[in-house]
C-alpha cells in the first residue's frame, strides 16, 4: 500500500509535510478550502487534488497553477512524484511504500 505526501514550500523558505489521504482537497484562502494557505496572491479556491494510489488529478481553479514547470488550464492526470507551482507556493507530491 502506497502512502502519499506533500511538501508546501514557501517563498519564505518555510516547509511544510503533510501526508494526504486519497480523494478530493482544494487548496486556496478561503477558510472552507482543505488546506488554508493566507496568501493575498491565493484565490479562496486556487486549485484542487484528486489523490488516488497511482496518480495525481490536479484541477486549476484560478490563474497561475504550473504542473512540473508547465501552466495548465484544465485538468491534468499527473503522476509521482509531480511538482505543483501556485504564487507563492511550490507542493511537492510523492508517494513512498506503506511499512
Amino acid at each position: 500500500m502506497k502512502r502519499t505526501f506533500v511538501d508546501l514550500h514557501f517563498e519564505t523558505g518555510a516547509v511544510h509535510p503533510f501526508e494526504l489521504l486519497d480523494g478530493r482537497f482544494v487548496i486556496g484562502s478561503d477558510a472552507e478550502a482543505s488546506l488554508v494557505i493566507e496568501l493575498a496572491v491565493v484565490a479562496a479556491h486556487h486549485v484542487a487534488f484528486i489523490v488516488s494510489p497511482d496518480s495525481l488529478a490536479v484541477e486549476p481553479l484560478a490563474h497561475g497553477v504550473y504542473v512540473n514547470g508547465q501552466k495548465i488550464t484544465e485538468t491534468l492526470v499527473a503522476e509521482f512524484p509531480a511538482s505543483v507551482e501556485i504564487p507563492g507556493v511550490t507542493m511537492l507530491f510523492r508517494q513512498e511504500e506503506a511499512p
